[in-house]
């Protein structure tokens, strides 16, 4: 009986300590590279031993909609690195490189969402809360940084290869700190103060990064958050919630007002100058449309850069900032998918969207995940650009949608026993 409590005692620091460590990597994520990743890799291949060793004695996968969510990455993952060794002799090397690097990780991150979830019974309060304090720090020093950098080169790009990249990455981790506080913090003041300074840095590197798509829609998304997991509280605070995030609705876009001012001007000068940001992103939707094949697997980086460069050249009188970014990406995660991994990528792609909504509406409706907050915004931003293109996008987003599965219920609703984590 000894041995066994001790070895109980030993899975739940690994457990633990993997979850620190997770979040030790969104943390620095904005700050260095390198680091992050390779603390990934270290607690995915930590994941793959307990997830076998979770089936040798209990061969449960937890509910089926949580097993759906699970082949849905993993099927992403499978369908980016076969088709990057599919089209492995390219011009585009980037492209398929990024792909192929993302799809692995995405494949990695299945075992370590399964282990995190399945296994939540072992996460302590204390944990998050370090875990919390982390992810709230590198927030603030982000902040410094960002500042420092808006002030000498103008829109922030952090660690990030884009200000846009670097506005997903922000969001995802915010959403993360946010989920990992209100499950650390055991005093509701307490809870609601931290969320609002976090998203307060949050919506501040958003606006340093002067990312459009984000600006206007995370403020939407964090007050769903603040009324869905705060909508108990005492009629004061309510008024000074409205009040905080009816200044963020006003305040947010004010510090990117030129870069919104654009939208109407872009819009209205298309039809006699298309070259503009929103008349570029115009040109390539319509090129990339064209470019798009039936084919199962989708075509080479190559290929569909050439077709989508004839429509705008024929078409779109030659737009020049489409011309040169289509080789890139086509600025919509459905559409970027499907003119390269043809039918199974969009396929793929779909299902972990709707399960993922699925899963993230059932957990807000029972307050047992923040799932829904790590999905929404990615699809809600990968309408006007491609999100999960970079390795390092596709593996923060899968981090925090592992660590968005950690509930610790209340006195109320214990967990007694593995098995009582299987419905969501």
């Amino acid at each position: 009986m000894l041995r066994l409590h001790m070895l109980k005692d030993k899975n739940d620091i690994i457990y633990n300590a993997c979850v620190v460590a997770l979040a030790t990597a969104l943390a620095l994520n904005l700050i260095i590279t390198g680091i992050p990743a390779k603390i990934f890799y270290i607690v995915s291949y930590i994941s793959v031993i307990f997830t076998i060793r979770h089936f040798l004695k209990e061969k449960k996968t937890g509910s089926k909609l949580f097993t759906f969510f699970l082949i849905s990455i993993f099927l992403v993952g499978l369908v980016r690195v076969s088709w990057a060794l599919y089209f492995n002799d390219v011009y585009y090397v980037d492209v398929r490189e990024n792909y192929l690097l993302s799809g692995k990780r995405a494949l990695l991150a299945t075992f370590v969402i399964f282990w995190l979830y399945t296994e939540r019974f072992r996460a302590h309060r204390l944990t998050l809360n370090i875990a919390s304090a982390l992810l709230i720090i590198s927030l603030f020093i982000t902040c410094f940084i960002g500042y420092y950098e808006y002030m000498e080169s103008g829109r922030i790009k952090l660690t990030a290869d884009a200000a846009t990249t670097s506005s997903y990455l922000i969001t995802v981790i915010g959403f993360a700190t946010l989920w990992t506080l209100i499950q650390g913090c055991q005093s509701q003041l307490r809870s609601i103060a931290l969320c609002l300074l976090s998203s307060a840095l949050m919506l501040f590197l958003l606006a340093l990064t002067e990312t459009r798509s984000a600006i206007l829609s995370i403020p939407v998304f964090l007050f769903i958050f603040f009324a869905v997991f705060f909508r108990k509280v005492n009629k004061k605070v309510r008024i000074g919630l409205m009040v905080c995030f009816l200044t963020a609705l006003i305040a947010t876009p004010f510090f990117a007002q030129d870069r919104m001012k654009e939208i109407a001007a872009n819009i209205q000068s298309y039809h006699h100058d298309n070259s503009t940001s929103i008349g570029a992103r115009f040109s390539i939707w319509k090129g990339g449309w064209y470019s798009t094949t039936l084919d199962f697997l989708g075509q080479s980086p190559d290929s569909r850069t050439e077709k989508a460069r004839l429509y705008i050249e024929k078409y779109e009188k030659s737009n020049p900032e489409a011309y040169n970014n289509v080789k890139y990406n086509l600025h919509n995660e459905l559409l970027e998918v499907f003119s390269l991994q043809g039918i199974a990528g969009l396929i793929t792609l779909l299902s972990f969207y709707i399960i993922g909504l699925i899963i993230g509406l059932r957990g807000i409706k029972d307050k047992t995940n923040g799932v829904f907050f790590i999905i929404a915004p990615v699809i809600m931003m990968g309408l006007t650009d491609s999100v999960l293109i970079q390795a390092n996008t596709v593996m923060v987003v899968c981090i925090s949608a592992g660590l968005a599965f950690i509930w610790l219920p209340s006195e109320k609703k214990p967990l007694r026993s593995p098995g009582d984590i299987s419905v969501i």
